[in-house]
């Protein structure tokens, strides 16, 4: 930034002289705000905040120097991010410092001089200023924020996949250990599972890397339960059911220390898996060479797969202890993983109340699910099909409202219902979505084992329609997003081009016979713009029918995007190919896409009058692919890599194990390369 003037200088010594006068005033203000969070707040911490807003506008307006200001406002925007703020909200507190200063400046210059009116501007410039960079900083922060959450998704669906992959207790425990230790960051997880009839955490073979360990190590960890009664730390775990942090083991006063000892513990991070509100174990992940201070971060992470993976831990277990038990359990245990197979709803549902059918030898089994408006509850799917009366249907309508109302199982068997029933409410965070039926053989009850593991499969029949629903909506709303994006390539090109087209066919007979040469330059445009245009709608039925772009040639492609961008953006696009091509389609679809969105961005962005692409294709089977222009150029040090959509053609080269690369200068060109090989290298 430039140094400030004289005026400036002036002004920040004002508001230097009345730093505390003009923090605590905007602090009121701000804690003044209507409906605001800030009303939450505690006076002192708002003023502390405003302290440092004013020394760094202070220090900006003495020096030209905007850091402190920018760490402001970038600790503002991480601040009130965190605690859920609207960002509207904070970039009107903010701008509320313009009306705790000009009090002041007013008193400080003549009224109506000159000076008074120009500090005045410098107070709005300033405010301006802070409010515009905040917004830049707070869409930042939410991009990071968005990121992180995403991957800690990916990594608790990776985790719940991996565990759900498999219904031996110790596979999915191996998997669980492996893939928590990985996403904390340690080598090492021991999982324990809870004995309830001793109260006990039993050692299990689910850890990661047990080279590390040794074999005298590991025979101490198998050796040694955990007693909570002894153990402090565990005992914390259970009772609170919530992760607890360990720095050092050795010298923590609630921790077991001969366990301790045998194990060579340094740093520990213990969460439990919990179903239902009922500890089932707990993961270790420690280290056993160096102290690990775990962050908030992944203490959320750790806590987020142990509760994805919890209820596939559950279902193992239940599947290990019923191998000795009777087929149909075994059944039944098999609806379990049916439940959350498909995300077709229709197909899971049936193929779920089929085998409950066949598991109790049921007359019926169905599904109540609340749909429409008014949520309510109707027969979705009655297995076998059957007839059933409208007065039966009233009947059972009416019971199960009052399971959902109650919120728990129903079990009915006496004189007047000689068939066992077995209600069993849908229900995921709370919310109602339905009521799963079961009639079972005449005059034969329900087990306590089959009623526990009816209402198992009624959370995860639960939790699948949810999940079917969401896929649902996800659906659509990415069905509309891509009609609407296909909308508008359709008028910013095709339309457009057409248009253009009709304009000079319009025209074309006058002017061919006042001045031919002129029209025949009018004819070829009119040729180029009719090839672009029909360019461009080949271009757009691949994007309806994604699987051309793996039948058609990626050269063909290739020439025929030039063409459109040719017809659209009157640029002349040249696409040499050299060698034979041949490629899996997913390398093909990214190449394409890179080509199309570089191509693009040579149309909107860079003002260049040619554009050449390159295929270069080896013996070897390596592919170079280039897209120059010899545009305006820019410098990629200064241009954010989601700008220009680098980001999104360097994700699609990663994804294919490509290399990426850009170069470009102010003033020279922009040229965008990516190489692949077939073994990646």
């Amino acid at each position: 930034m430039s140094g400030s003037s004289g005026l400036e200088a002036g002004l920040a010594a004002v508001l230097a002289e009345h730093k505390g006068e003009i923090a605590a005033d905007w602090a009121a203000r701000v804690q003044r705000m209507p409906g605001s969070r800030y009303q939450q707040r505690p006076l002192e911490e708002l003023v502390a905040s405003t302290e440092r807003g004013v020394e760094g506008i202070i220090r900006a307006l003495e020096t030209g120097d905007y850091n402190g200001l920018e760490a402001y406002l970038a600790d503002v925007s991480l601040t009130r991010l965190g605690m859920g703020f609207e960002i509207a909200e904070v970039i009107e507190a903010l701008l509320l410092f313009e009306a705790a200063a000009f009090p002041l400046v007013q008193r400080a210059y003549p009224a109506g001089s000159r000076e008074q009116a120009q500090a005045m501007q410098a107070i709005q410039g300033c405010a301006r200023w802070i409010a515009g960079r905040f917004g830049s900083l707070y869409a930042s922060q939410s991009s990071r924020q968005l990121l992180q959450e995403q991957r800690r998704t990916a990594l608790m669906l990776e985790a719940a996949r991996a565990a759900s992959a498999s219904l031996d207790l110790g596979e999915v425990l191996r998997r669980v250990a492996r893939g928590m230790a990985e996403a904390v960051g340690v080598k090492n997880c021991g999982i324990y599972l809870l004995d309830p009839a001793r109260g006990l955490l039993m050692p299990t073979q689910g850890r990661a890397a047990p080279e590390v360990l040794g074999p005298q190590v590991g025979a101490n960890f198998m050796a040694r339960p955990l007693d909570p009664r002894r153990d402090i730390f565990t005992r914390q775990v259970l009772e609170s059911r919530q992760p607890a942090v360990c720095a050092d083991a050795a010298l923590d006063p609630r921790t077991d220390k001969e366990l301790v000892r045998l194990l060579g513990l340094k740093s520990i991070l213990a969460v439990p898996f919990v179903v239902k509100d009922r500890v089932l174990g707990v993961a270790m992940v420690s280290t056993f060479d160096h102290p690990h201070a775990f962050t908030q971060e992944e203490i959320e992470l750790a806590r987020g797969i142990a509760n994805a993976v919890a209820l596939a831990i559950e279902n193992a277990r239940l599947y290990q202890q019923e191998q000795e038990r009777r087929g149909e359990l075994q059944t039944l245990l098999d609806v379990a993983a049916a439940s959350s197979s498909s995300l077709e709803l229709d197909e899971m549902l049936r193929a779920t109340l089929d085998r409950l059918v066949e598991l109790v030898g049921a007359s019926r089994a169905g599904i109540m699910l609340r749909q429409g408006e008014d949520g309510e509850l109707i027969p979705y799917m009655l297995r076998p099909p059957q007839d059933v009366s409208s007065r039966e249907m009233a009947e059972v309508r009416a019971v199960c409202e009052q399971v959902l109302a109650a919120g728990r199982p129903l079990y009915v068997m006496d004189g007047e219902h000689p068939e066992p029933g077995a209600l069993l409410p849908l229900r995921v965070h709370g919310e109602a979505l339905g009521v799963l039926v079961i009639v079972g053989p005449v005059g034969k009850a329900f087990t306590p084992d089959q009623r526990a593991l009816f209402e198992a499969i009624a959370d995860q029949v639960a939790v699948a329609v949810e999940r079917a629903r969401l896929y649902a909506q996800a659906e659509e709303t990415a069905a509309a997003a891509e009609r609407s994006r296909l909308a508008r390539e359709l008028h910013d090109a095709v339309t457009q081009t057409l248009f253009s087209a009709s304009l000079i066919a319009e025209v074309l007979p006058r002017l061919w016979e006042r001045d031919r040469q002129e029209g025949e330059r009018r004819l070829q445009e009119l040729r180029e713009l009719t090839r672009g245009a029909l360019a461009e709608m080949r271009t757009l039925l691949h994007e309806l029918r994604p699987g051309s772009l793996t039948e058609v040639p990626l050269p063909d492609l290739l020439r025929q995007l030039g063409e459109a961008v040719r017809g659209r953006a009157r640029l002349a696009v040249e696409v040499i190919v050299e060698g034979e091509c041949a490629f899996p389609p997913e390398v093909q679809v990214a190449l394409y896409r890179i080509a199309q969105e570089a191509l693009n961005n040579v149309a909107k962005h860079a003002a260049a009058t040619r554009a050449q692409v390159r295929l270069c294709c080896s013996l070897e089977g390596k592919v170079l692919l280039e897209v120059e222009d010899d545009g305006r150029g820019f410098d990629p040090q200064r241009v954010s890599a989601d700008h220009l959509g680098v980001r999104i053609m360097q994700e699609r080269a990663a994804s294919i194990g490509a290399q990426f690369a850009i170069r470009s200068q102010d003033g020279q060109g922009t040229r965008v390369s990516i190489r692949w090989h077939p073994t990646g290298g």
